[in-house]
Parts: C-alpha cells; sequence; structure tokens
C-alpha cells in the first residue's frame, strides 16, 4: 500500500551569495557543506540596498542575497515570515572566485511543518 507523503518544504530560489569578500565567510567556510543551514536578516540600514537580507552562519555575516532576487523576499521578511523559509548551502567550491564560492538555495516551509 503507497503511503501518503506531505511535501514539507518546497523550493523557492537557488543563488550564489553575494558580497561574501566583504563579510565574514573566510573565516567560517570550511565548517559550510551542502546542507549547513543558514539564517536570514533583514538588513534595512543598508545604504548600498534597501532590500538587502544578509545571510549568517552562527555570529558571522556570509554574505547577502542578490540584489536583483530580494525584493519580494524581503517584503515577506518585513512582514514578519521569517519562519516560512529555510535557507541551506547547496554547494561550495573553493576553487572558484570568491563571489562564485558559496551557493544557497532557499524552500518554502509547509505551514503546519513545525
Amino acid at each position: 500500500m503507497k503511503k501518503n507523503r506531505i511535501e514539507k518544504r518546497r523550493f523557492y530560489s537557488r543563488f550564489k551569495v553575494a558580497a561574501v569578500t566583504y563579510c565574514e565567510a573566510l573565516f567560517v567556510i570550511d565548517q559550510l557543506k551542502p546542507g549547513t543551514q543558514l539564517e536570514m536578516e533583514r538588513d534595512s540600514n543598508n545604504l548600498h540596498d534597501a532590500n538587502a537580507i544578509a545571510i549568517y552562519y552562527d555570529d558571522h555575516k556570509v554574505g547577502y542575497i542578490p540584489r536583483d532576487m530580494n525584493e519580494d523576499l524581503a517584503s515577506f521578511l518585513d512582514m514578519g515570515w521569517s519562519e516560512m523559509f529555510d535557507i541551506r548551502v547547496s554547494a561550495i567550491n573553493l576553487e572558484a572566485h570568491p563571489e562564485q564560492r558559496i551557493e544557497a538555495t532557499i524552500f518554502i516551509n509547509r505551514k503546519d511543518n513545525e
């Protein structure tokens, strides 16, 4: 008998983490691997991007969500929907240019997935 499975999360977006060179990624990149959970935090005081969303691993800012992908997500975070999202490292490439080393994926969590 086939079991009815409930989707726990759905793909939202995948991207190279931006501004890695200007943040603290260098200090934690050896701890990051595919599947590592990250955190998103609005950076509404950012002078370069009004929709800036910083990405953290523990207390280290590793970069930002790219500017061309952050407007809608910033609105969700501003309205208190941060628990709706799960952000994970999807790939690490230490041989790449620093701005191309960390790739992340954002998922939308099922509302009753607690």
